[in-house]
């Protein structure tokens, strides 16, 4: 089937109309749906923690995310060979450049506060060590004896971890760049900024030079695969989280059939705990950036925590050269300045 290519000024003639439109609606009467959605969702969500488990999960989140990015991915190249929307290296380099250094500080709070957030931020730092382990990671490797043969295990399970956090690095970093290029090729050039009440049907321009009229419909789709399996996966971590935490700290001394009651019941419980916070707030841009900066604040003392293990806890015939050191380092000093700068510029400004 094919769909005819909309050209510039269509799109943004298109869209000024329907924005127009938007902001013509009377938005005292305020439609409640959002509320109803968000409570089926997160049921949805209660029930799948409840009955689910880690293979679910995997599964469930990889089909889901997976599908949308592979749209995206295809979405970009055909845009290559329509010589209006192409993405050209003068803007590569001007991308690349540091000209948003003289943007504003507001701006760049945004951009820090959005790499809390984008790719691997800290809640995916936390919820790694949970993946591993519920994937087998290191399971063959036997308790600790010292011996040459458990060494030469520990290492092999080392090695691949070392190419899941490479090829993950590779994947993330390659599909938000597809994304950030979308919308410098349609958005930008049609001087579109997603936001408001206008946020969805905006951001599903960057489709439409290559669906037309089914633009909309492929990003609402891409949006509720990303979101709700991103909404499913951070309840599923912090279902773990909170009940090591309460273990660990001597809130309750649960054995293995007890810790997965609890995170069973937890799983039951916050998200339902979201839509309350939505309902009594409903304001889902700024919660998305407060997240973001509080995630990038984690950054600090999970930092402190891989030094911690780096120099006092590590064991001394695994441990990675010297390179690695020092981009250690190098990262831990990158997050705590981004941590510094936003907790000095941004906590105390943000209002409820």
């Amino acid at each position: 089937m094919m769909v005819t290519a909309p050209n510039a000024s269509n799109l943004k003639l298109e869209h000024d109309k329907l924005s127009a439109a938007i902001v013509g609606f009377d938005f005292e009467i305020k439609p409640k749906d959002d509320r109803i959605w968000a409570l089926i969702l997160a049921g949805l969500t209660s029930v799948m923690l409840v009955r689910g488990g880690f293979g679910f999960i995997e599964t469930f989140a990889a089909v889901l995310v997976g599908a949308f990015t592979l749209v995206t991915i295809a979405n970009l190249f055909v845009l290559q060979t329509q010589p209006e929307w192409a993405v050209r290296a003068a803007d590569f380099r001007e991308g690349l450049g540091f000209g948003f250094l003289s943007s504003g500080s507001e701006k760049i709070g945004v951009a820090l506060a959005t790499f809390g957030i984008i790719g691997v931020g800290a809640a995916e730092i936390v919820a790694y060590p949970y993946w591993c382990l519920e994937k087998g990671y290191g399971r063959w490797t036997g308790a600790r004896d010292d011996s040459e043969g458990w060494f030469a295990r520990a290492r092999g399970w080392i090695r691949v971890m070392q190419w899941d956090a490479w090829l993950s690095m590779v994947i993330y970093t390659f599909c938000t760049v597809v994304f950030y290029l979308l919308g410098a090729a349609v958005l930008s050039q049609l001087g579109l900024v997603p936001e408001k009440q206008d946020l969805i049907r905006t951001l599903s321009v960057m489709f439409s030079p290559v669906f037309g009229g089914y633009a909309v419909g492929v990003f609402l789709f891409g949006a509720v695969a990303v979101l709700f399996s991103t909404f499913f996966i951070s309840n599923a971590t912090k279902c773990r989280l909170y009940t090591d935490f309460a273990s660990v700290s001597g809130l309750a001394n649960l054995d293995e059939t007890q810790r997965e009651r609890w995170v069973r019941g937890l799983g039951a419980m916050l998200p339902m705990i979201c839509v309350c916070v939505y309902v009594v707030w409903p304001n889902p841009g700024k919660l998305v950036l407060i997240s973001g900066i509080f995630q990038s604040l984690l950054l600090v003392p999970l930092g402190f925590a891989v030094l911690w293990l780096r120099y006092r806890e590590g064991e001394s015939r695994l441990q990675s050269g010297r390179g690695w050191d020092v981009m250690l380092w190098v990262s831990f000093i990158s997050f705590v300045t981004i941590g510094i700068y936003l907790a000095v510029t941004k906590l105390g400004k943000i209002s409820i």
